[in-house]
């Protein structure tokens, strides 16, 4: 071998094991040559397109997005988009528009444009990693399709790398990006939408950046843009399943402000779909803009997609949400979101709320909410006599909305649905009011009663005979006998074998109500040491020659010598009032069958209790012979729960008791509990608490101090019953899970639509022309339903329109473990009153852990109905008396109000509804 051909061969062996190390190094910072490389293979062909396309954009451009920088290692690249891939699933997309050309650059392999610096460092540099390829294989195993977004002039401002488009053809580029009048620039186009859908199993090309205002210069700039989108078309190789498409402005739709970009290649067939941004478009233009795309690309037998940024700040706005449901109303083939770095937050809160937006579902059974749009009376429908003190009366219906409607000669003022209310002034006697619409007259009648001096009867007044309840004649006290009678009479009552004669409280003319009362000692009927029903009072009156009488409804029980009555609470619940007085100011509230002893047979229809309480006599029971209200104490035990912890106290009655919760512990008192004293709580073991307190006082109340642990939140407590064991129940927040699609999936809501069956609430402005409130109830109840269990909630509607009384809601919410409880209402007010200025959002709590809930769903019914707040105050409705859970009561609107009761009847202010009541549970949860 000649010397010259040795050195020759040996320089080639060691060019050749230089490129190999270099090689190996590149491989080695490329991750391919480190740990185990796992085959895996993928499904073949492209994803076909959803019916609805859901498509979240992935920016590289700047390394928005992906990647997070430039030069990193294949197993780094790898993992972002993995995390893109999962976050998509997760999230409710299935579809991913990724820059994969963003700078006349490119994100894949590419024989047309050099690699892009933001994934190697320098435009140019050999890219072992091809993340387009990686991305869409990915994608594909999740269901997703993912679109390559190009951006046919955005060229980079520096670091061209030779093999550039740009560089090899400088006179390309004017101000900064590439001419878009250029031939070779519109053809570039085409030649990079060629190898991407020959050579990935992408659903299509979206061509983007084409609106800025950096081409307002450019002359007859639409055409290039068609040229440019007619080179990208004839490009795509798998025509029967990718497409290709166009961001624009959605202005330009019927708009003079934005240019139209989009006519001319739909026109020639060359664009599949579009995707219009609506950037500072009310929401109330919104409709109108979407109105003109649809007919547009029905037309043209192209789809559109309208593009929205994400925002975490605004997504309780709910700008998307809303302009969603109005896009599907006008048939929006789907929606693109910008941008994966906006939603992958550490809230995520747009990504969730949008989830939900994606997922709910129609409510099911959403009763009808329309209402006559011809001249009709709501109120009244039929001749009504009314009462003296009524001067005014507010006469309210429905008419056609294209016609004037005249009321004595003049032009009434209407929603723009045609609803009206007016106030009109109520002579004594026969009245009509005379409305008239394109030659129809509709005539209301109201006849005022004139006042009466005196009232004059002849029987005793049944709901006036004493005692209405249970009675309980305290040891050494009389029994108070009453009734109305006819003036003139003589009224005699009869118990338990003993007589009285009443006598009447004022000097009045026969005939007229008089009230006849007397006392009578029962004491000789009483046992000692015992409690004894005599029945009830029978009351007879001979008034005019006749003979009538008149039974109690309640019994009367009379304690003996040494016997204290037992009250025995008759309901679910049963509130105890601080003052004999229904004023609001509650000690308690009570359970069924809950026990105390009577101490004083109060005014007002109340009984004082032991416990230092007042409560309606109509709310308890008393019990017979030697009853006790005492609870002897047999065990206490600590045991979990499914949200919380149980304490339960094993006794032999069910004590009356107090309570109250604060941020470090819960404090209940018990009273009438024999041999706790025995009990040492030091010995129970808690993850809630970290100790449990107990002391008794003088009189033998036991209370308890659940000291709770450092970081444990608690969403209430209650006291509930198995049996006569007593069971304090500590129940625990359930966790919010930010990180996922569905945070609320630990919480349980109950909602509660007010009214319902044979009560139908208050009418609207159309009467039986219209929805009730009952039924606006419901409707307000399945639509927070339905975005409620998008976000994951487990949700219990109360009733589909039954009958139920307060205390039957309360006792479903126990029965359900409810997080929170929310009674849907709608406000209204008297027949006398003027509707018409009268509108807004009331909402009602009680207890202090209800609060926090009740300030937030004010602000957010308010925020996204645009109705105003009137108030958030304490009040004491029945079903906002739950201590186990937050428990708020909604009035969301006056339904006698003609413009809020359009808006309230209207399906997108449902929508709205929904979305603000789980924005306050959401953000009640997160925070």
């Amino acid at each position: 071998m000649k010397p010259k051909r040795t050195h020759v061969i040996a320089r080639t062996l060691l060019l050749s094991l230089a490129i190999v190390a270099a090689t190996f190094t590149v491989l080695l910072a490329s991750d391919l040559l480190t740990g185990e490389i796992i085959p895996k293979s993928y499904p073949g062909g492209i994803v076909p397109t959803a019916p609805e396309l859901r498509a979240m954009t992935v920016r590289t451009r700047g390394n928005a997005d992906f990647p997070s920088a430039p030069n990193l290692s294949a197993k780094a690249l790898r993992g972002q988009l993995d995390a893109i891939a999962d976050f998509a699933a997760e999230y409710g997309y299935n579809a991913v528009f990724f820059e994969a050309a963003p700078e006349c650059d490119a994100l894949y392999r590419s024989s047309v444009l050099p690699s892009s610096a933001y994934l190697t460092g320098e435009q140019g540099s050999f890219a072992f990693f091809d993340p387009l390829g990686y991305l869409v294989d990915e994608c594909k195993e999740r269901g997703i399709q993912v679109y390559a977004v190009v951006n046919p002039y955005a060229v980079a401002s520096g670091g061209l790398a030779a093999s550039s488009p740009a560089a090899k053809n400088p006179g390309w580029v004017k101000n900064g990006v590439l001419d878009p009048s250029e031939p070779g620039v519109q053809k570039l186009a085409g030649k990079v939408v060629s190898e991407l859908t020959a050579n990935y199993d992408i659903a299509g090309v979206v061509l983007s950046g084409v609106d800025s205002g950096v081409f307002d210069d450019v002359e007859d700039y639409a055409s290039c843009v068609a040229k440019t989108a007619g080179h990208a078309h004839d490009s795509l190789k798998h025509k029967d399943s990718q497409r290709l498409g166009l961001v624009v402005s959605g202005g330009a739709v019927g708009g003079e402000a934005a240019r139209d970009l989009f006519s001319a290649p739909l026109g020639n067939g060359d664009l599949d779909f579009v995707v219009p941004t609506f950037d500072g478009v009310s929401l109330d233009e919104l409709p109108a803009l979407l109105s003109g795309w649809q007919a547009l690309c029905e037309a043209k037998g192209a789809a559109y997609y309208p593009l929205h940024g994400a925002d975490d700040a605004s997504a309780f706005s709910h700008g998307i949400d809303n302009s969603l449901w109005l896009e599907r109303q006008s048939g929006a083939g789907g929606i693109v979101i910008s941008n994966y770095s906006a939603l992958d937050t550490e809230s995520r809160t747009a990504a969730y709320t949008l989830f939900a937006a994606f997922s709910q579902k129609e409510p099911a059974g959403m009763p009808d909410l329309s209402y006559q749009k011809t001249l009709t009376i709501g109120r009244p429908a039929e001749p009504v006599t009314a009462d003296p003190s009524w001067g005014t009366y507010y006469i309210m219906g429905t008419s056609d909305p294209s016609q004037p409607l005249l009321f004595e000669g003049r032009e009434l003022e209407r929603s723009s649905e045609g609803l009206w209310g007016v106030l009109v002034d109520v002579a004594y006697g026969s009245n009509t009011y005379t409305f008239t619409q394109g030659g129809i007259s509709r005539t209301a009648a109201i006849t005022r009663s004139y006042p009466s001096e005196t009232t004059t009867i002849s029987t005793i007044v049944k709901s006036s005979a004493y005692p209405a309840s249970s009675e309980a004649v305290l040891a050494g006290q009389l029994l108070k006998l009453s009734c109305t009678a006819p003036g003139g009479g003589t009224v005699t009552a009869a118990v338990g074998g003993l007589t009285a004669t009443l006598q009447p409280v004022a000097a009045v003319q026969n005939g007229v109500a008089v009230t006849y009362q007397a006392t009578l000692d029962v004491s000789s009927l009483a046992l000692s040491g015992q409690v004894k029903n005599i029945g009830p009072v029978t009351y007879r009156l001979n008034y005019a020659g006749l003979n009538s009488s008149q039974q109690t409804a309640g019994e009367v029980y009379v304690a003996g010598e040494g016997a204290v009555p037992v009250a025995r609470m008759k309901t679910f619940i049963v509130p105890i009032n601080k003052n004999a007085a229904d004023d609001g100011q509650y000690l308690t509230i009570l359970k069924k069958d809950c026990v105390d002893y009577i101490t004083e047979n109060a005014g007002g229809g109340y009984y004082r209790l032991s416990s230092g309480g007042y409560v309606l006599k109509s709310a308890v029971d008393v019990d017979e012979g030697a009853a006790t209200a005492q609870s002897a104490v047999a065990s206490i035990a600590m045991s979990k729960a499914p949200k919380g912890e149980k304490l339960t106290i094993g006794g032999t009655a069910r004590p009356a008791f107090t309570g109250s919760m604060d941020e470090d512990s819960v404090t209940v008192t018990f009273h009438h509990l024999e041999g706790f004293e025995k009990m040492n709580t030091s010995m129970l073991e808690s993850t809630l608490c970290s100790s449990v307190e107990s002391s008794i006082s003088d009189d033998g109340a036991v209370t308890l101090t659940f000291h709770l642990n450092e970081g444990v939140r608690l969403s209430g407590w209650d006291v509930q019953f198995d049996g006569n064991d007593t069971v304090v129940y500590l129940r625990e927040r359930p966790a919010f899970d930010r990180l996922s699609a569905t945070p609320l999936s630990d919480v349980t809501v109950v909602l509660d639509p007010g009214h319902g069956g044979t009560d139908p609430g208050a009418s609207g402005v159309a009467g039986d022309g219209g929805p009730w409130e009952k039924t606006l109830n419901l409707a307000n109840a399945y639509a927070a339903q339905s975005r409620l269990e998008a976000l994951g909630a487990t949700v219990h509607v109360l009733h589909s329109d039954e009958t139920m009384t307060l205390n039957e809601r309360m006792e479903l919410s126990q029965q359900f473990d409810a997080d929170l409880f929310i009674s849907c209402h709608h406000n209204s007010l008297g027949v006398t009153a003027d509707s018409v200025g009268v509108s807004g959002i009331e909402v009602y709590y009680w207890n202090d852990q209800s609060q926090r809930l009740a300030e937030l769903a004010g602000q957010s019914l308010a925020e996204d109905s645009g109705r105003r707040l009137r108030s958030v105050e304490r009040s004491y409705y029945r079903v906002t008396m739950m201590t186990a859970c937050p428990s708020i009561l909604l009035e969301s609107g006056f339904i006698t109000n003609p413009a809020e009761y359009q808006q309230i009847c209207d399906a997108f202010a449902m929508y709205r509804y929904g979305s603000a009541v789980a924005d306050a549970v959401v953000q009640y949860f997160a925070s």
